[in-house]
């Protein structure tokens, strides 16, 4: 849960017509500009990894993402891609380095036998981040 001063940041900085939303830039918008005082400013920078998780908070209480602009719920559908996408490279990356060096591993890359503890731990990671990429792709 937010802490009860991100969200009463939020809700001063609504009330006073300013718009919060997520980027996939910067995390973070607030507009119209020109409503921003320099101490608005200094605190949404000091704030904002908790305004971003309370305005994420926001959507998840509902139940979904669809009470956030598009804008926001693309940047946080992105980011998820983003993440995912990485993921999925560091754990291909990982098992390639293990499995040309392992003779185990190599073998069973041609169906000639299993994994090595190691390479099995590291396959697995492997194919449950490309599911996780193909989940994510496929929500798109």
């Amino acid at each position: 849960m937010c802490s009860s001063m991100s969200q009463s940041l939020l809700n001063d900085l609504r009330f006073l017509g300013l718009e919060l939303s997520l980027t996939l830039e910067e995390g973070l918008e607030v507009r119209p500009t020109n409503l921003l005082t320099e101490e608005l400013r200094s605190r949404v920078r000091t704030n904002k990894p908790e305004l971003i998780k309370a305005l994420l908070e926001e959507a998840s209480f509902a139940g979904n993402q669809n009470n956030l602009p598009r804008n926001a719920r693309l940047a946080i559908d992105e980011r998820s891609l983003q993440l995912v996408n990485q993921k999925f490279k560091e754990a291909h990356a990982a098992y390639l380095r293990h499995h040309w060096t392992c003779q185990l591993c190599c073998a069973a890359g041609k169906r000639r036998g299993t994994r090595c503890e190691q390479g099995q731990m590291l396959w697995t990671g492997y194919e449950d981040s490309l599911a996780d990429k193909w989940n994510v792709e496929g929500e798109r």
